[in-house]
C-alpha cells in the first residue's frame, strides 16, 4: 500500500506562535452596543503564509475569498469558527495583542484532507 505523504501534517514547518481567540459580548453600554472582549481559546504553533494567486484570490470549492490574504496552517484544533480571530505575535499582560502583533480575522477554516490532522485558516488582516 502506498502512503500519500502530501496529506500528512509536518509540525516542523510550524515556526510561528499564534493565539486563537474567541469573542465574548458583555453588558451593553448607554448606546446599546455590547462590550466586546477577546480571550485565548488555544495557543498553537503555526505556518503563516501570504496567499499566492491572481490578486490574492483563492478558490475553495465553489467559493472565492477575494479578501483572504494570509493562510495559516496548524495542527487540528477542535471548535474553531469564523467568529474567532488569530493573534500572530505576542500578547500583553492582559491577554490583548501586543503592539507588534498582527490580528487576523478568520474568513474560513477547513480540514483540507478531512483527516483530523490539520486546519487551514484563510484570513484577512484586521486594520484599526
Amino acid at each position: 500500500m502506498r502512503v500519500d505523504l502530501s496529506r500528512r501534517f509536518n509540525p516542523g514547518l510550524c515556526k510561528e506562535r499564534i493565539y486563537i481567540q474567541q469573542k465574548t459580548e458583555g453588558v451593553q453600554n448607554s448606546f446599546g452596543v455590547p462590550a466586546v472582549t477577546w480571550s485565548t481559546y488555544q495557543e498553537a504553533r503555526a505556518r503563516v503564509m501570504p496567499m499566492a494567486g491572481k490578486g490574492g484570490e483563492i478558490a475553495l470549492g465553489q467559493q472565492t475569498f477575494a479578501e483572504a490574504r494570509i493562510r495559516v496552517e496548524t495542527a487540528f484544533v477542535a471548535g474553531v469558527t469564523r467568529e474567532m480571530r488569530i493573534v500572530w505575535g505576542n500578547l500583553d499582560a492582559e491577554g490583548n495583542p501586543a503592539a507588534d502583533a498582527r490580528v487576523l480575522n478568520i474568513l474560513d477554516v477547513e480540514d483540507p484532507y478531512q483527516n483530523g490532522l490539520q486546519l487551514h485558516y484563510y484570513c484577512k488582516e484586521w486594520v484599526e
